[in-house]
Parts: C-alpha cells; structure tokens; sequence
C-alpha cells in the first residue's frame, strides 16, 4: 500500500508514528521542495523500515555514503572495500553487519556510523516543503512498484524506533507555525499510552510524564515547572508526535478518586488526540482539521 502527499498533508513526527504504529517495512522517499531555507538539504531521501524500526537513510545525490564514511575515518584498508567478498554481495545482509562479523570494527564504529544516518533523519524534521511518499516492501524485501530492494550497503545492521527519532527531532525544530493547529490547549491535560517510558527524556519531558494523570493542565504545569507555556506546549506536542501520552480533558482529583473507589477502577478518560490510539482503535475525538485528515485516511485505508 503507498501512502502519497506532501507535508500539507501529514507532517514527518504523524508518518513516522504511522509506520511504527503499522509495523511497517519499506520505503518512505521524502523530496524537499525549493522553498526550503536550508540549501544544503538538496535531492530525495529514502527513509528505510524493516518491521516499523528505522534502518537506513540514502540520499539520491550521494554514493554509497556508508563506505565512504568508513573510508573517511579510515578503519579499513580500501582493498577489504573494494575485493572483498562483500563487493560481490547484493543483498541479504547489512553492510555494517558483514564488516563487523569480520572483525573489521567494533560496535562502537558501527554505532558512530548509525548516529551519522540518524543526523541526517533528524535535519529532515526543519523541512517545511516536501512530498513523500511510502510503499510497503513485500515479504522478499522488495518494493513492488520499481522492483527496488532494501539498500544493504547503506546499512549498519542497527535499527530504532521512528517515534525515537520523533522526539529528537523536534527537540530542534526551528519553525512550529507549521503545527499551529495541532498544538494541545492550554486548559487541556496529558494521559501517559505507557507504563514505562525507555526513551531518554529531558528535563522538561520528563516533568510532563511525571505529571501526565489528567489532574493538571498544561498552563499549570507550566506555571508549577517556571517554563514559558509557549515551550511545555511544544514539548507536549511532541511527545503525543512520539505516542507517550495523549491530550484529554482535565478531571477533577476528588472526583476521580470518588470514581475509583466506587468502582474499583481508572475512570475512561476523553481521548482528544492520538494517531497511535487512532490506529489501534480505530477512534479519535478532536476538532483539529490536520488530524481529522489523518483519521479518515486510516478509516479508510486501513
């Protein structure tokens, strides 16, 4: 199934949520438009997912990247590259993978390659002029429409989760007017999707989790925290992108404790925006036109 658009459309933290809420694996090409500031940022970007989990980022404008990194920091003699077995191997195996079962480098050089790729996905996030489009890769690992397959050279053998990556992301985003409309309220609380978090959180996203129960709104929080309402709210948004909590409405602490102990149960709280929820179940209440795009592209397609 290919999934088309532009930016207008779904922004990259709603399609990362997407693919690993969907466990998806194949091919996301993202093309930035001309309108972009950043001029270094030039050609299309094939984002690659093998079972949700990010794997590989190739630019259309650069040759095997991933060799070329190893050459630059100079960890293998260039004849291992160029005459040895892996020259000749097409598929099956991640190049970092290979280099490593041959005790070429360590974990921690495929790791620094790894972080390299995902500096790239993370620049992706200031991109406010794009197309993209995804299409799902057969159980051979091959994109049906171009008969293209997973870029094994540009591998590392490493993965991490799109919502991860998310996170991180936004966490620099220089530009928020693009997500104006689905900023949470100011009167509006946060509900934790998760018992656990084992993502490496902040300061300030670390607040908003310990606080994530219903009981206090945003524009308290950011009054009890001393952060600028402007800056919890970004972070709240970012964290609903990265599928932590969900916005719901604020409910009373007595009442909620009344509640519970009358029926020895949480009380249902009032989902108002979460693609992870929305693809689970099927449901989402909101008001917010960008996601109630997403909600009907999912009824529909999915």
């Amino acid at each position: 199934m290919a999934i088309n658009g532009s930016l207008e459309t779904f922004s990259l933290p709603e399609l990362f949520q997407i693919i690993e809420s969907g466990r998806k694996s194949g091919r996301l090409k993202f093309t930035p438009g001309l309108k972009n500031k950043d001029p270094h940022i030039k050609g299309t970007f094939e984002i690659w997912f093998d079972k949700g989990n990010f794997v590989a980022i190739v630019n259309s404008l650069q040759d095997q990247s991933l060799i070329v990194e190893v050459k630059k920091y100079g960890w293998i003699e260039a004849k291992h590259l160029v005459k040895g077995k892996y020259a000749s191997l097409s598929s099956l195996k991640a190049f970092g993978t290979y280099i490593k079962e041959q005790n070429l480098v360590n974990d921690s050089q495929i790791s620094l390659l790894f972080t390299t790729q995902i500096n790239e996905v993370l620049k992706l996030f200031n991109v406010n002029f794009a197309w993209f489009q995804f299409e799902d890769s057969n159980d051979k690992g091959i994109i049906p429409s171009d008969g293209e397959t997973f870029p094994w050279k540009e591998m590392t053998g490493k993965q991490k989760k799109p919502t991860e990556l998310s996170l991180e992301g936004m966490r620099n985003l220089l530009d928020w007017s693009r997500f104006k409309e689905a900023m949470p309220p100011s009167d509006c609380g946060l509900q934790k999707l998760a018992k656990n978090c084992d993502l490496h959180l902040n300061s300030i996203e670390q607040h908003l989790w310990n606080n994530a129960d219903g009981s206090i709104s945003l524009k308290k929080l950011s009054q009890r925290i001393n952060v600028s309402f402007d800056v919890v709210q970004q972070t709240a948004l970012s964290m609903i992108f990265a599928g932590l909590v969900e916005e719901v409405s604020i409910i009373n602490s007595a009442m909620k404790m009344a509640t519970v102990s009358k029926y020895n149960q949480t009380p249902i709280l009032v989902n108002q925006r979460n693609i992870a929820t929305v693809i689970g179940e099927e449901k989402l209440t909101t008001n917010n036109s960008l996601i109630g795009n997403l909600v009907s592209f999912l009824k529909n397609n999915f």
